[in-house]
């Protein structure tokens, strides 16, 4: 799982290029459900409660329960994770580096062609692929 970029545990930037890459890539296995309001499975729900806690409750102040679990992702959970988990990259003024290195890195390019199929994938038939069905596990495992 991807974690918080830390500089004060010498964090390299090559490995904070990799946990960017990470987050990018929760981020885009998540971005279907951006498309329209929708109800998340339980199962995808817990799974973004457990990774971003507060981004559920941020995003529609209310919490998973009293939304039946709907909510926007893609751009702004990738903005959200950004600002909790590179906050400090930013202080330090290293975040434009980790993200050059990141857009330039070759698994990015695997992450944008992944989510143009995934996004076309869901789009045709949202409810019989969802993100932890078999097949969008098998697209998460291709990148």
């Amino acid at each position: 799982m991807a974690q918080n970029y830390n500089p004060c545990q010498e964090t390299s930037v090559a490995d904070a290029v990799e946990q960017y890459l990470e987050w990018k890539a929760f981020a885009c296995w998540l971005e279907p459900l951006s498309g329209a309001r929708t109800e998340l499975p339980k199962r995808v729900a817990t799974q973004l409660e457990r990774r971003c806690p507060g981004f559920l409750d941020a995003s529609n102040s209310a919490s998973i329960a009293s939304r039946c679990g709907k909510v926007r992702t893609g751009g702004p959970l990738m903005t959200w994770i950004e600002d909790h988990f590179f906050s400090e990259a930013r202080k330090k003024g290293w975040f434009d580096i980790i993200l050059k290195q990141a857009r330039t890195h070759p698994r990015y390019a695997r992450l944008v062609q992944y989510s143009k199929r995934w996004n076309k994938t869901w789009s045709q038939n949202p409810k019989a692929v969802t993100p932890l069905s078999s097949s969008g596990a098998a697209l998460l495992k291709a990148i």
